[in-house]
């Protein structure tokens, strides 16, 4: 099973847990899931969820090597990517929510 097909059927049964009134444990069993797999999971979607949605806050950057400025998006998990300020809005949206 690939990494994304993990995620969704994990996702799938996470959200079927939160549905449930079993404890993590008792749900893991009924699923046959290792139980530290699936508190793994749990955290990760729990904080996957409760990060901010929405427009996040774009800024021009310019750096003493470039003279153009930029536009910088900071990702979660720390990734930046520099583009120019005349990239297209489509393609910031497009950036934004992959």
């Amino acid at each position: 099973m690939c990494r994304k097909e993990r995620q969704k059927q994990m996702r799938s049964l996470f959200e079927q847990w939160k549905q449930s009134e079993y404890s993590q444990r008792k749900f893991a069993i009924l699923h046959q899931i290792n139980i530290n797999t699936f508190r793994y999971w749990i955290i990760k979607f729990q904080k996957e969820d409760s990060s901010p949605e929405g427009f996040v806050e774009l800024t021009p950057h310019s750096s003493a090597s470039e003279r153009q400025e930029q536009i910088c998006l900071r990702y979660p998990n720390g990734v930046e990517l520099f583009m120019p300020v005349s990239t297209p809005p489509q393609m910031l949206q497009e950036l934004i929510h992959s």
